[in-house]
């Protein structure tokens, strides 16, 4: 469950910023660009720490459950 939400997290954020640039006038390909971590752009470990977080906030809220089937 915890990583379906943080897809959905990613999935908006993804949708906000294409919007927002897009509304901006910035071209798509300068959009993409943000995407590559060969240029220097670090996006994606934003994205990462996006999906991420639900399940490492679930895993330390509750650190004695024995079941951690949620995730």
């Amino acid at each position: 469950m915890c990583y379906r939400v943080g897809l959905f997290w990613v999935f908006l954020t993804i949708l906000f910023e294409l919007v927002c640039g897009q509304v901006s006038g910035i071209a798509f390909p300068e959009l993409m660009a943000a995407y590559n971590p060969m240029t220097g752009n670090l996006w994606l470990l934003v994205l990462i720490t996006t999906l991420l977080s639900p399940a490492v906030a679930f895993r330390l809220s509750i650190p004695d459950m024995q079941d951690k089937s949620e995730l």
